[in-house]
């Protein structure tokens, strides 16, 4: 199974494109989890994850997440503001996938 943390400031257009992914992971018979937190959660203790996506309004938290959570061999990367805003689904989670894959975590 995958895990996915997503940063966001308000969890309206994030739940919808959570929603979105998972409809698309579904579709390709792909195990995701996806777990929604406020910026302000940064320093949230998270067990087994893969990869951390922060939305585009969140961008400036990039820095800080990456310093926590990079040594610990977790990928950290923004979402395209574009994808993020039309919510789409399907582009959202091949970014990840193909973050995944250069970290080797998904074949």
């Amino acid at each position: 199974m995958i895990k996915i943390v997503l940063f966001c400031a308000a969890e309206n257009t994030a739940r919808l494109l959570v929603q979105k992914m998972e409809q698309e992971a579904e579709a390709r018979d792909l195990e995701i989890y996806i777990k929604i937190f406020l910026e302000r959660q940064i320093d949230e203790q998270f067990d087994e994850i893969d990869l951390i996506l922060i939305t585009p309004e969140v961008a400036y938290i990039l820095p800080m997440v990456k310093e926590i959570y990079e040594p610990e061999g977790i990928q950290v990367d923004v979402i395209s503001a574009v994808d993020f805003s039309i919510v789409n689904g399907e582009k959202v989670l091949n970014f990840a996938l193909d973050l995944l894959e250069e970290k080797e975590v998904y074949c």
